[in-house]
């Protein structure tokens, strides 16, 4: 997703914009590279100045553990005023404050 920052157009994973909030999602094939490493922070720090917050998460965060990062998302994005629950998944058992899933809703999500 474009976001204008203070240099040039920057790209987004996910951008929550009315609640400030950028999640960026770091996986080896295009962060392994100490230049896009520091890219990414150069990023995050505009992000910050521009008065967003920026949440990178990795991989297995995504993929493995999806449910706990949404719970945590989805905290993050009701501290930011977003009026939302977070449910838990239905194909997962569990709690959705303990796992094994739990699904920011998808009206909360602006791509």
């Amino acid at each position: 997703m474009p976001i204008e920052g203070n240099t040039d157009p920057r790209y987004r994973d996910v951008d929550y914009a009315p609640y400030r909030l950028v999640v960026e999602i770091d996986g080896r094939t295009f962060h392994a590279w100490l230049d896009q490493h520091d890219h990414d922070l150069e990023r995050d720090l505009d992000s910050l100045v521009d008065g967003r917050t920026t949440v990178r998460v990795g991989w297995g965060q995504v993929s493995r553990r999806q449910c706990t990062t949404a719970l945590r998302i989805g905290t993050l994005l009701q501290a930011s005023g977003w009026p939302g629950t977070v449910r838990r998944c239905p194909v997962c058992p569990g709690d959705p404050i303990r796992g094994p899933r739990a699904t920011v809703p998808t009206s909360a999500v602006i791509w």
